[in-house]
């Protein structure tokens, strides 16, 4: 619901990026009993670096939105 509104905000450009690799993601985690990498995992190792405020945020409020960000991640790529 909201990541949906906020989703529509993201540049098109920016959004095909964003769908080819949370789609590659998928099919990464859909291999985790041999790789290992479940979907949290992966959104551990990428949700922070795709998923992140504006660089005008605290290093503090970054380090306490990460587990959001990577529920977040994992969601969209399960």
């Amino acid at each position: 619901p909201e990541i949906n509104k906020l989703l529509t905000q993201v540049p098109q450009a920016n959004m095909k990026v964003l769908s080819f690799l949370i789609s590659f993601l998928g099919r990464v985690a859909a291999k985790s009993e041999v790789n290992q990498m479940h979907a949290q995992n992966l959104a551990i190792v990428f949700g922070p670096n795709i998923i992140r405020p504006n660089s005008s945020v605290s290093e503090a409020t970054l380090v306490q939105a990460t587990p959001a960000v990577c529920k977040i991640m994992e969601t969209m790529i399960e």
